[in-house]
């Protein structure tokens, strides 16, 4: 039954029997009774009609040309009136059992091959008008008188220039209804084969096999020996792999979210500065001045360092400039940083981490170090390294250094050297470079300080005596993140007040409105 299940299969089966895929179920003198051939006729049915039907179904019958049944009962009962006539004479009595009067299956085709002789006689009359033995007896003359058509009880008889008859083919199948239907018709004629078909659409005639024609060789091969790899394995592989994969990109999505999230608590950790960690300096020496710790710190911002036995530089920082309106110090880490108030308040984001990350990272001589920035505190710090001798502004205007052209070269290369760094540098520009923010360290190096920071700058209220060291076309475009151009152009400036010796614009004697 696997077979005749598969649609890979169909039977073919060749009959000669003129009835197509219909059996004689009963015969007799008031006609016979025909049936599907799949249906079992005897007596003792095996009750398997329903497995042969499914064989049916699959099957192709290739018969000589069919007759109807009309056509069939009409013959069989002329067969059984000239049993009667003479030269027969014969009555039921002499016809043997009920069996042996039954005409056979095949008693139409003996009828057509008698009738074809007896037509090729009358021929061979009608060309020589007479006949005798030995021209009856004569194989190639009855051949070449047989040729020709006649209808006869098999069907359309035709006859070859060699005596062979032309047989018509006509191929059944069953339709949807199990009933035979004739898909096509197969006439043999010399040198040549033609078929016409009965059906339009092919898909009709395969309605038992899903709509579709067989293939012209089964899948495993006539053996069942070349079946290709059973691709169940191969699909659970591979829907085992596609969730292997899901599974691993959904991990890694939510790993990846899991290290922003963690890298996000490292950045603002490291560049977001907790207030309770910042020690204000002026508060714990009013408060604990005992603290040698604290001392310690204090005399650090309060030492001295001597640039030659006969001059000295101080950067002393009284209690009152412990903490400023625009700075004040604090002790973080065990170290003294100093940080820049801002008015403003701003919302620090991912991009702002990564930028404060970038600017703590930074690390050249004459650049000052960020520490981070402090959001929590009643007011918005910027936190830096803390320098001993104060920004370049404060000297110059104390006049509290020595006009060594040496030191003034120096000092020059220093602001240049950090610059030049810092141009390099993500930051790409400083913006708002001046005295103010270049700070000199117990060595005498020049840091630069106060750069970078443009998410709090661009929102930072600027008073106008800061923006004297701004290029005027930055002032016009009211442009806060600053070019390289305008850096020079501050550069250029704060190297006049080295030079003249005095603040810029001569802004501490002068008493003009900025």
């Amino acid at each position: 039954m696997g077979l005749v299940e598969n649609n890979d299969y169909v039977l073919i089966i060749p009959l000669l029997r003129n009835q197509g895929m219909l059996q004689m179920v009963s015969i007799g003198r008031n006609g016979s009774k025909y049936d599907g051939f799949w249906k079992d006729t005897n007596s003792t049915n095996d009750g398997r009609d329903a497995d042969a039907l499914k064989a049916a179904r699959r099957s192709i019958i290739i018969d000589l040309e069919n007759r109807s049944n009309a056509q069939i009962d009409s013959f069989m009962s002329k067969m059984y009136a000239e049993f009667g006539q003479p030269p027969f004479n014969c009555s039921d009595s002499c016809m043997g059992g009920p069996e042996d009067q039954n005409p056979s299956s095949f008693s139409r085709s003996l009828h057509d091959a008698t009738y074809a002789y007896l037509r090729a006689l009358n021929n061979t009359m009608e060309k020589f008008g007479y006949m005798t033995k030995e021209m009856a007896r004569n194989g190639t003359l009855i051949t070449n008188m047989s040729r020709g058509e006649f209808q006869g009880e098999t069907g359309n008889v035709i006859f070859d220039q060699q005596g062979n008859r032309q047989p018509i083919f006509y191929v059944t199948m069953l339709d949807a209804s199990d009933q035979p239907q004739v898909v096509m018709e197969i006439n043999f004629v010399p040198n040549n084969t033609n078929l016409k078909k009965r059906y339009t659409d092919e898909s009709t005639i395969w309605i038992n096999s899903n709509g579709k024609r067989p293939l012209y060789k089964p899948i495993c091969g006539y053996t069942g020996t070349d079946c290709p790899p059973d691709m169940t394995t191969y699909i659970i592989i591979a829907i085992g792999l596609v969730v292997l994969i899901v599974l691993s990109f959904t991990f890694g999505i939510g790993y990846a979210i899991r290290e922003k999230k963690k890298e996000k608590r490292r950045l603002t950790k490291e560049c977001i500065i907790p207030f309770i960690e910042l020690r204000n300096l002026k508060e714990i020496k009013n408060n604990d001045g005992s603290n040698i710790e604290i001392n310690k710190s204090l005399r650090s911002i309060q030492s001295n360092s001597n640039l030659s036995t006969n001059t000295k530089l101080t950067a002393n920082i009284e209690s009152k400039k412990l903490e400023t309106e625009n700075y004040s110090h604090f002790l973080y880490n065990r170290e003294v940083v100093f940080g820049i108030k801002y008015q403003v308040r701003v919302r620090i984001f991912n991009e702002d981490l990564t930028q404060l990350r970038k600017i703590k990272q930074l690390d050249h001589d004459n650049l000052n170090k960020f520490c981070g920035v402090c959001t929590d505190a009643p007011i918005l710090y910027g936190i830096w390294k803390y320098c001993q001798r104060g920004s370049l502004k404060d000297l110059i205007a104390k006049e509290q250094y020595v006009g060594d052209s040496f030191v003034m070269f120096t000092l020059m290369r220093d602001i240049a050297s950090g610059l030049i760094a810092l141009h390099g540098s993500f930051a790409g520009a400083h913006g708002m470079l001046s005295s103010e923010n270049c700070l000199i360290n117990d060595r005498w190096q020049v840091k630069i300080s106060d750069f970078g920071l443009n998410m709090i700058r661009e929102s930072q209220p600027m008073s106008k005596r800061k923006l004297l060291w701004t290029a005027p076309e930055l002032l016009r475009e009211n442009n806060r993140k600053g070019t390289k151009e305008g850096d020079v152009y501050s550069f250029a400036i704060i190297c006049c007040e080295l030079v003249n010796r005095e603040t810029v614009w001569n802004g501490v004697e002068r008493e003009d409105d900025v």
